[in-house]
């Protein structure tokens, strides 16, 4: 395997040096430092079909894959979006799902299964975490793992190619991926346990974002604050803004003021949105979503604009292209870098099939010649 890998890593480099205005990183330095990004900052894609994900053989659920087997089907799959003239990033990943923190806790999660990549498949009672022990990083859930994984990928590529983070999600997700609906119950029921829970799950985080850069090392890391120092706050979509005031607020400040700044993945809620971008110290990333069949109301481009103002705020944001004139939507979209340059796009058209496919290639095409006509 190892000629294969060094094939696959070839062939990341040459992108990397071919088509430097399709590359993610290259985007994120310049949203950091404050500009408009080189390159046109959207991506274009299809939403595919749960049932046009293969079954996993039987053998392989509930195993974990060689570290050499990642590491090549990650070299291999980082060019993968030029096939639709999409960005790219030199990165490979070392995360076991959203529940890779969970994991930790005790959470079984469904390794091996692509419909399922990650998800809990049972939970625990909060009474569990009564006297429950501080856990260890360095041998919790799948951790050793992810360390395993970075150490092969170190060994065998070159720093051009960096390390990404696992997907550490949130605090409340995380609680919500370890109670399952008992966190809703407990917060109105048992809210001392489940404050207890709670910072528990936080000194986890931040032992983990201490950790990170120490296994990763500096000159691997993606040190993008949409990235590496993110909340994932998906399931504050389903409770109250009060009820993350108390909850989900306090958890979220301690991460916030480990860093000095913070990003934010709202899920497309608008009061997530709102609640976090006033009551956390220097959010710098944000997002926005017009998802109509989301459980809570959406904020749009035009409203997380206005709350933003003339603060240099990161937002990316997207649609689900349903129907209508798509090339005007995104461009309607990419008109607004006039008011705010600090931004990406992301869009997917939820009813196109494989043959489609030549039909978006060209239109994502004839967007980058439209965003080089007005800012190349």
């Amino acid at each position: 395997m190892t000629a294969e890998i060094e094939t696959a890593v070839e062939r990341v480099l040459q992108v990397m040096e071919e088509r430097p205005e399709k590359n993610t990183l290259n985007t994120y330095a310049d949203l950091e430092a404050g500009r408009r990004p080189r390159g046109c900052p959207l991506s274009l894609g299809r939403v595919q079909h749960w049932r046009e994900v293969p079954e996993t053989d039987a053998e392989r659920r509930g195993r974990f894959e060689a570290p050499e087997k990642r590491l090549l089907d990650g070299l291999r799959g980082i060019p993968g979006p030029l096939e639709m003239n999409n960005p790219f990033t030199p990165a490979l990943g070392v995360c076991f799902g959203t529940a890779t923190v969970a994991s930790a806790f005790g959470a079984p999660i469904d390794i091996g299964n692509p419909r399922n990549t990650g998800g809990v498949t049972g939970y625990q009672p909060l009474a569990t975490f009564d006297d429950y022990p501080a856990p260890d990083i360095n041998s919790a859930g799948v951790w050793p793992r992810i360390r395993e994984l970075i150490d092969v990928y170190k060994a065998q590529t070159p720093p051009e190619i960096k390390i990404g983070y696992p997907d550490l999600q949130g605090p409340i997700n995380i609680a919500h991926m370890i109670l399952g609906t008992e966190l809703f119950y407990a917060m109105k029921l048992d809210a001392a346990r489940l404050h207890h829970l709670l910072q528990m799950i936080t000194d986890f985080l931040l032992e983990a974002h201490r950790t990170l850069p120490v296994w990763i090392g500096p000159e691997r890391m993606v040190n993008y604050v949409g990235t590496s120092k993110r909340i994932a706050e998906c399931s504050v979509n389903l409770i109250t803004r009060e009820s993350y005031r108390e909850f989900g607020l306090p958890y979220d400040r301690q991460i916030a003021e480990f860093h000095g700044e913070i990003g934010i993945h709202t899920c497309g809620g608008k009061h997530v949105f709102e609640e976090t971008l006033r009551g956390l110290p220097n959010v710098r990333y944000s997002e926005w979503s017009d998802v109509p069949t989301a459980f809570a109301p959406e904020i749009h481009l035009e409203e997380a604009l206005e709350e933003i103002g003339d603060r240099p705020i990161i937002i990316t944001g997207g649609r689900e292209l349903w129907e209508g004139d798509f090339e005007a939507t995104i461009k309607n979209d990419l008109a607004r870098l006039e008011d705010h340059p600090l931004q990406m796009f992301g869009y997917s058209g939820m009813k196109w099939q494989e043959e489609d496919k030549p039909r978006i290639v060209e239109m994502r095409r004839r967007m980058d010649e439209y965003y080089e006509e007005r800012w190349g």
